[in-house]
């Protein structure tokens, strides 16, 4: 807050995870008639309750936190600066402050792919990764665009396979497995069809 805040009010709070609740607490800040003193930690026990703060903050999410009492986001309007400075703005920061205003459909198939994905990571580590997480894998530093791109396109279930041939008429035939026989999907090309080749494919990847 003592650092950040100008800079995050300039932009209209546009990308600031936080600003939900930061918002709430500077605006009830601002309404207080005597001056608001933040102090900052300096001995070993107040960097020690940090500490445990953050740990407590970053937990699985499946833990139950014990909330004493539930924090109110309730804002005066006068002591609330709306929107961003436009002497200031960049292009970028408006076009993802359109992005974020945009209304998001969910999709079945993408939901179904992003959970399939958590369980099978707790199964291997333990935990279970956030949707953020999961998104920023799939555009991890060591991947090309290209494959960037597969993976995208395989999480909204856009790869052209199975179920999407079903529905045209005339091609109905390219759904089904010529070797298997069964309802093609992206898992069963990869992994499960028995077409020759495939094992040795795999073993030139590894």
């Amino acid at each position: 807050i003592t650092e950040r805040l100008p800079k995050w009010e300039d932009r209209g709070w546009i990308g600031v995870k936080i600003a939900t609740h930061v918002k709430a607490l500077v605006n009830g800040i601002r309404q207080r008639c005597a001056p608001t003193t933040i102090k900052q930690a300096t001995s070993e026990q107040d960097r020690n309750t940090i500490r445990v703060a953050e740990t407590e903050a970053v937990r699985e999410r499946t833990t139950q936190f014990h909330i004493t009492q539930t924090p109110s986001l309730e804002m005066n309007e006068q002591f609330d600066l709306s929107g961003a400075k436009l002497s200031t703005l960049k292009q970028s920061t408006a076009y993802k402050g359109i992005r974020e205003q945009t209304h998001k459909l969910s999709r079945r198939t993408t939901e179904n792919n992003v959970e399939t994905i958590r369980d099978r990571r707790q199964t291997l580590t333990g935990s279970r990764p956030t949707d953020a997480e999961i998104w920023k894998g799939t555009r991890h530093k060591d991947f090309r665009r290209v494959t960037s791109d597969f993976i995208w396109k395989i999480m909204h279930g856009a790869i052209r396979v199975g179920e999407y041939w079903e529905n045209i008429p005339g091609y109905e035939q390219r759904a089904t497995c010529n070797v298997c026989g069964t309802t093609e999907t992206v898992q069963h090309i990869l992994f499960e069809c028995q077409a020759n080749g495939q094992k040795e494919i795999w073993e030139h990847v590894r």
